[in-house]
């Protein structure tokens, strides 16, 4: 018995955009775990793992993204990045700060070799330098005062 193989008519097939927004929305609410887990514990930063949940959501599902940028104490800081660039010069600060006390606490803590601590520190110079060059206003956005 002969089968002929038919194709499905265009359309008919799964949706191709569902893999991605299903990947984003894993991943957003991954980061988003991830930052909620750092309200509580030092050195896991709370708004960059937020900031991606966001990005994730945007594309997957806006209303949780609105819903991150509605939260009273880090909405404000992801939104700003997010939509402007911009971080706030606390947010540098801590960022920064928080860099260099993982790396010391590996060293001294966890007895991290040297070599190694200087290989993850350069590293991160990237990241310090990426972080320190953001602008902590944007042209046309309000300045508060707030230094969140």
């Amino acid at each position: 018995m002969s089968h002929k193989h038919v194709r499905d008519p265009p359309g008919s097939g799964p949706d191709k955009r569902y893999a991605p927004r299903t990947l984003y929305r894993w991943l957003g609410a991954l980061f988003f775990g991830l930052g909620t887990v750092g309200i509580g514990v030092p050195l896991l930063p709370t708004v960059p793992f937020w900031i991606l949940a966001a990005f994730f959501y945007a594309r997957s599902e806006p209303s949780l993204r609105d819903r991150i940028y509605a939260h009273p104490r880090f909405g404000k800081p992801v939104r700003d990045f997010l939509e402007h660039g911009v971080l706030s010069r606390l947010g540098k600060l801590a960022a920064v700060s928080g860099i260099a006390v993982g790396i010391a606490i590996s060293v001294f803590v966890f007895s991290m070799p040297g070599k190694v601590a200087l290989i993850i520190a350069l590293c991160l110079i990237p990241v310090v330098l990426f972080v320190v060059t953001r602008p902590e206003t944007a042209l046309g956005m309000e300045n508060n005062g707030d230094e969140r």
